[in-house]
């Protein structure tokens, strides 16, 4: 067995240790015996004692713990225990079992409730089976020289034994447990506020543990646990959450913290997250509705119609405010009631998208109802572009985007064009085009080549520049109009692409 396990060893390049896995033989080998049922007893309560006075003393700190629980339960020193030989600790029961017996009652506390919100519920990092980073590798063999006993915990970088591994890597070589499973910046547990300078809140900060700096200077540590997400799965909308806790004033924290809203990635109810509207400016607690009317020829029965709705769906804007105004719906009738019940519902921090796709005139829009058998769209109306206006115009938003879809849709910018209206038209009011302007708008916000600015996120503006470009022939030259300059401040869709 030794040999298979020297082969092992030196398989996986680890020579230093298996020159002290040499030292063992099956009289040093480590045997766990149960530990006494007082000694257990009087762990858990030592432990619960000195975790509950630390916790209310406000300087609660694992290892300090860890030590004068052990002290009081063995009735040894943490310093005396370092000086052992291999012979002593195995011939000192009390010892070997009250540095263990401290352990796993400090487990039991850690998967109980009396840490409550205040303390993280750490992972055990170096459990059975688990990968011991490299960079500690070294560090554990030259431990294991003078204390051959720890040998038993580490083959080829594998924890097998908890009380060897607890000996040899979380107390004597000090090495941080994972506080961050998944690697994304949060605590596996609960948020954390620790005094600025404390030791675990400088091990936190140097694990890269997303935090915000308190008015009284103590430091918040972001949690799975408190965020709601899964600490074994990267979650960005928690990270996101977390980065947006981490920003805001005192007086907001306290105020989000006290309605329970931690774990509220979207405060106000709208279609974007508390991080997205931070970011663009818009206010985390004030609700900004998006509403769309797509009025279109084909309907959702063709690919690329069905894909613009599913776009939208996909942005968490609610169903009912989207208009599906295709085939046996399009009509001015339909689209007047359409405007008529979004200026009902809707406020001046909404957005509201129309899509306008079909036949086109100079000056004017013609509507559709089904093929004829000669393969050409039926119109069955026409509205001049002035009728768009009027009928729009009773709606106040803070911004509205009009795509129009249709042979010389140009000439709709002279009458539409005003105070925070962005326009983007397949054509020019001399040209006809073809379907699709429409549908490169919408594809543009999860293309990461329409982020021009490289904010990750794609604006209403550059989702029109990137329409207007890939949209660009020799018979067709997309226009866009947007005298408020407003495109490229302006979201519609919240998607991160860089």
């Amino acid at each position: 067995m030794i040999k298979i396990k020297l082969l092992l060893l030196q398989i996986v390049g680890m020579e230093r240790l298996a020159r002290t896995a040499s030292l063992r033989s099956p009289a040093n080998q480590v045997v766990y015996k149960p530990i006494a049922k007082e000694i257990q007893i009087k762990a858990k309560k030592t432990v619960s004692k000195l975790a509950k006075e630390m916790i209310s003393k406000g300087s609660y700190n694992e290892n300090r713990l860890i030590e004068k629980a052990f002290e009081r339960v063995s009735g040894r020193s943490v310093e005396e225990l370092k000086r052992f030989s291999v012979e002593e600790l195995d011939l000192d029961s009390k010892l070997n079992d009250g540095w263990q017996a401290v352990h796993e009652a400090l487990d039991d506390l850690k998967g109980g409730t009396i840490y409550g919100p205040e303390i993280p519920l750490l992972s055990e990092h170096f459990r059975h089976g688990e990968q011991v980073g490299k960079g500690y590798l070294t560090r554990i063999a030259d431990w294991t020289k003078r204390h051959p006993k720890a040998t038993a915990a580490v083959l080829g970088g594998i924890v097998l034994g908890a009380a060897a591994t607890y000996l040899a890597a979380n107390y004597f070589l000090n090495l941080p447990p994972s506080f961050d499973t998944d690697r994304d910046g949060l605590l596996n547990g609960s948020n954390v506020t620790l005094p600025k300078g404390d030791s675990q809140s400088t091990r936190y900060i140097n694990e890269g543990i997303i935090h915000r700096v308190n008015s009284d200077g103590t430091l918040t540590f972001f949690g799975e646990k408190t965020l709601g997400s899964d600490p074994h799965v990267k979650s960005p909308d928690a990270v996101n959450q977390a980065l947006f806790l981490s920003s805001i004033s005192q007086q907001e924290y306290d105020k989000i913290k006290a309605d329970g809203n931690l774990a509220n990635f979207n405060i106000d109810g709208d279609s974007w997250s508390n991080r997205f509207e931070q970011l663009t400016g818009s206010p985390y607690n004030v609700k900004n509705d998006i509403y769309a009317i797509l009025l279109t020829h084909a309907g959702q029965g063709y690919p690329p119609v069905k894909e613009m709705f599913d776009i939208l769906k996909n942005a968490k804007i609610p169903k009912d405010h989207i208009y599906d105004l295709g085939v046996d719906d399009n009509n001015s009738a339909n689209f007047k009631a359409a405007c008529d019940k979004i200026a009902q519902v809707s406020d001046k921090n909404d957005t509201v998208l129309f899509v306008i796709n079909g036949e086109g005139a100079p000056g004017e829009f013609g509507f559709h109802k089904g093929v004829v058998e000669n393969g050409k769209w039926h119109s069955i109306e026409s509205a001049r572009y002035t009728w768009f206006r009027d009928v729009t115009d009773n709606i106040v938003s803070k911004n509205k985007i009009f795509i129009f879809d249709t042979c010389y849709s140009g000439s709709a910018i002279k009458y539409l064009e005003g105070e925070n209206t962005i326009i983007l038209t397949s054509a020019t009011d001399k040209q006809q085009s073809d379907f699709g302007i429409c549908h490169k708008f919408l594809k543009a916000f999860s293309n990461p080549s329409a982020d021009t600015d490289k904010n990750g996120y794609v604006s209403i503006g550059e989702a029109a520049e990137y329409a207007k470009n890939i949209g660009y022939s020799e018979i067709e030259t997309p226009q866009i109009s947007d005298i408020s300059n407003i495109g490229k401040t302006s979201y519609l869709i919240e998607q991160i692409v860089g």
